[in-house]
């Protein structure tokens, strides 16, 4: 990149607000306009770039629709990291090149969504209005995001499940085994204290992060609380009582420490997408989010929305505070009451949000107490995007807008863990950040039952079994208050996994007229019954329960979910030939696998009728154009034979000579027709026949 105006020109063009020299300057947000006349010529400015060219996100999420749910973040990680790298690659390489000089620091690209972010000095940003791949630049502003009504009080150990917990039913939940166990929720937070008694032993592990996550508000391994909020959270999510008081939901739940806010409350946007993207790309289920935006501060929500959507798109869910300016109305008035990211559309559209739009992974929620009464301070909806360049749907008045929030949980003078102390707890806590992780907590006991569910599943379900609070979804209490155990008792069971041993049979060779048989194993180690037909080829008959049953080639089974059944398959050939093919194995509704069986007959055709002397003939291809070849194995020797060729009258036509157990026939020579062939020695004869069709 080349400067191509000064020090001087660039400061006199932020204080006349611009010249008519850069015809570009609407890329330049209002609020980073208004950074630029305050700054100094060589101050660094933080920095959010969008790319031009964004991936089209709902292609994204159809794609990623039609694959198991275990491929699909692999596969939206892999697309976006290609995109982005392909789109981002020239202005990388440019921004690289300018921080060599100081200008230019902390170049921070995004795939998940195409954003790059950094620090410049003024120059280098008024030299970018002249690109043409970037969409508009904005003011990576660090802004108090908590939503807390903060009236704590330490509260001694005693023993007790709290009574938010209770409300939900979720202690009802934990009675029929589901306690979030192999579900991980990445708190995005002030930190958490990850020392924690009721934390330390179900934490989310990966030997590049020792501590449990990262702190993208200063970019270190370190994600340790040091406000007490984002701890507080995670112990609604999972605390397990270990110290005496059971606070979480899920106590089961692997909690991911994600540090975006710093000891004050604040932190900036990037570092939350950063954040979001670690989230997607290290394994998280479900992401907790008791953060938000004022609309008046002016965020990026398209690039919030397009974010989020990449979550959506890899089968993550986000539990998102609503805020806490319901009672503030006369400053935040409708539709600008409720706060990004909460304010994004939720995976489900309940059928009373008869306006529909687009989608996105946020369950957006609202605070109560403990009588089930909308929190004074919970925010209230609807929201709007009409005005969102990108998405420009959910019109609000003289239309209905988007319906905010989802549901609603408890969030007022909750009790939960404290951040100073390794066993304490902290009483007091309200805010419609205390009810979020209380939803994603029932997230978690739901994917813990079935961790197949998609986020759209989970949103209906949590809405459709909500405790009804108003006639129909409203912009107070959205469908009513999360009640865990009729959610978990609507999560379907997981689809049946199979698993089949051993994964081939091998019977040998048998007598004409006799049987062998071996076991297989059938086995579901998924979740609800395992359903499907067993197919066999000629010569093979299935059973179960130890019974034969010749001539059978189709049975039907079912496993249910932990068990092993074993069947019996039998081999009972008919002719001298190879039986090899396969066992078709049909899962419901359909999923095909195969078991591999080899098997060969053979006949006792001796001169003696005493004689158990084992012949093994086998002779292919049949019918025949060129050259049919014919295996032979008389008494175990594998001698050199003559083979004679007959007519179907039985009149001889030509010999051909076997060696070592092979001989072969050039059928181009015979004319069309059926024919015999006859091999014999001393103790055995044997006689078949075989056509030739040219």
């Amino acid at each position: 990149m080349r400067f191509k105006l000064g020090i001087l020109i660039s400061v006199l063009l932020i204080m006349s607000g611009f010249s008519a020299l850069y015809g570009n300057q609407n890329i330049l947000t209002l609020q980073l306009e208004q950074k630029l006349q305050e700054s100094t010529q060589d101050e660094l400015i933080p920095i959010n770039i969008v790319m031009k060219q964004q991936y089209d996100q709902q292609y994204l999420l159809q794609q990623s629709t039609f694959l198991p749910i275990s491929e699909r973040r692999g596969f939206v990680v892999q697309e976006l990291k290609s995109f982005t790298e392909l789109h981002q690659q020239d202005l990388l390489y440019d921004l690289e090149n300018l921080s060599y000089n100081d200008i230019v620091q902390d170049i921070q690209p995004l795939w998940v969504s195409n954003v790059i972010t950094c620090k410049a000095i003024p120059e280098v940003i008024y030299d970018l209005i002249q690109r043409n791949d970037i969409d508009f630049i904005d003011h990576d502003e660090i802004r108090n995001m908590l939503m807390f009504e903060n009236e704590k009080t330490y509260t001694p150990t005693s023993r007790e499940i709290t009574w938010n917990v209770i409300k939900v039913n979720a202690d009802d939940v934990w009675n029929l085994g589901y306690t979030g166990s192999g579900v991980t929720v990445a708190v995005l937070d002030t930190g958490v204290n990850y020392n924690h008694v009721d934390l330390a032993d179900h934490l989310w592990t990966d030997p590049g992060y020792p501590n449990h996550g990262w702190d993208f508000r200063f970019n270190d391994n370190n994600p340790m609380d040091d406000h007490g909020h984002g701890t507080h959270c995670a112990g609604t999510v999972a605390g397990d009582g270990t110290a005496g008081s059971q606070t979480g939901v899920a106590p089961d739940a692997q909690i991911m420490c994600l540090k975006v806010l710093d000891s004050g409350g604040s932190g900036s946007e990037s570092g939350v997408w950063s954040a979001i993207q670690f989230a997607i790309n290290n394994g998280a289920d479900i992401m907790s989010m008791s953060i938000g935006w004022l609309h008046a501060w002016g965020p990026n929500r398209a690039t919030w929305r397009n974010t989020l959507n990449t979550a959506l798109a890899a089968g993550v869910v986000a539990s998102v505070a609503a805020g806490n300016e319901g009672d503030q109305q006369y400053s935040y008035p409708i539709p600008d009451n409720v706060r990004t990211p909460g304010d994004c559309p939720p995976p489900w559209l309940h059928p009373d949000q008869t306006l529909t739009g687009g989608t996105s992974p946020v369950v957006c929620i609202g605070a109560t107490n403990s009588g089930d009464g909308i929190a004074s301070f919970s925010a209230r909806g609807p929201v709007t995007w009409e005005s969102i360049a990108g998405f420009n749907d959910y019109p609000y008045s003289p239309e209905m807008g988007l319906i905010r929030p989802d549901v609603v949980a408890p969030g007022v003078n909750i009790k939960s863990l404290a951040h100073y102390n390794n066993y304490g707890y902290e009483n007091g806590w309200s805010g419609t950040s205390m009810a979020t992780p209380c939803a994603a907590g029932v997230m978690a006991l739901m994917l813990s039952k079935n961790p197949n569910i998609a986020p759209s599943q989970i949103d209906q379900i949590l809405e459709e079994t909500a405790h009804e609070l108003a006639s129909t979804k409203s912009n107070t209490y959205g469908s009513g208050r999360v009640d865990a155990l009729e959610a978990i008792n609507q999560v379907p069971f997981p689809s049946p996994i199979i698993y089949f041993y051993p994964d081939s049979l091998d019977f040998g060779s048998v007598l004409i007229g006799c049987d062998s048989t071996l076991q297989f194993h059938i086995e579901n180690v998924g979740g609800d019954t395992l359903r499907g037909t067993i197919i066999t080829p000629d010569g093979y008959s299935v059973a179960s329960d130890g019974l034969k049953e010749p001539g059978r080639n189709v049975v039907e089974f079912a496993v249910p979910s932990g068990n092993c059944d074993t069947y019996n398959l039998t081999f009972t050939p008919t002719n001298v030939q190879s039986y090899d093919g396969q066992v078709r194995i049909n899962q419901y509704p359909f999923y095909m696998f195969y078991l591999d069986v080899y098997g060969e007959g053979y006949t006792n055709v001796s001169n003696d009728p005493n004689s158990q002397i084992q012949t093994l003939i086998e002779h292919f291809p049949n019918p025949v154009r060129t050259i049919l070849t014919i295996h032979y194995s008389l008494g175990q020797q594998h001698a050199d034979l003559p083979v004679s060729i007959y007519n179907i009258k039985g009149e001889f036509v030509t010999e051909i000579q076997g060696s070592n157990g092979i001989a072969q026939l050039d059928a181009t020579i015979l004319n069309d027709g059926v024919y015999l062939y006859k091999i014999q020695n001393k103790e055995t004869t044997y006689i078949d026949k075989f056509v030739i069709i040219k």
